[in-house]
């Protein structure tokens, strides 16, 4: 991560005040990143932050149903994962933890995870993962797209047979 022993070697310029990263959408005072690189000594968790940034989105035209992704892992060369979820069933801090730490073994394991695999996800359920060649949200590039096997009817237009 010598990129960022970059930039927190220009934070400590009295001129420099934050560091932005536009494709992971996510501004951070020297602070801030001494923290998460103290997470990352104490406990092996990568500053994923630092990189990326998780968003969270209501769906148009469901608003029972709520889209959270990440952007910004392909500067990691991970691919950008997004969560497609009934609000009422799950816990949305639940999702955002899951779509970290699929993020982190995937950084630290490599592309493991194939087209149609499902692991365990909040809720206690198993989740399966789409790839699409662009997301649901901007902008565009590829994702993992997961979705609870929990037996709900899931908006038209999130299956692979509907949209790819």
């Amino acid at each position: 991560m010598l990129m960022m022993e970059i930039v927190r070697d220009l934070l400590g310029l009295p001129e420099a005040l934050y560091y932005f990263n536009p494709n992971g959408e996510y501004l951070a005072s020297g602070p801030m990143i001494d923290a998460l690189f103290e997470r990352f000594e104490q406990m092996n968790l990568p500053p994923l932050e630092l990189w990326s940034n998780i968003r969270m989105f209501t769906l148009s035209y469901d608003e029972n149903w709520l889209l959270m992704d990440t952007v910004g892992m392909m500067q990691l060369d991970v691919t950008d994962h997004e969560a497609i979820f009934h609000k009422q069933a799950y816990d949305p801090n639940e999702v955002a933890s899951f779509l970290r730490s699929v993020s982190d073994y995937l950084l630290k394991n490599g592309s493991v995870i194939q087209d149609g695999y499902t692991i365990d996800g909040p809720g206690g359920v198993r989740w399966q993962g789409t790839l699409f060649e662009e997301g649901a949200a901007e902008p565009p590039r590829q994702v993992l797209r997961w979705l609870a096997v929990d037996g709900r009817e899931v908006p038209p237009g999130l299956l692979r047979n509907e949209t790819n």
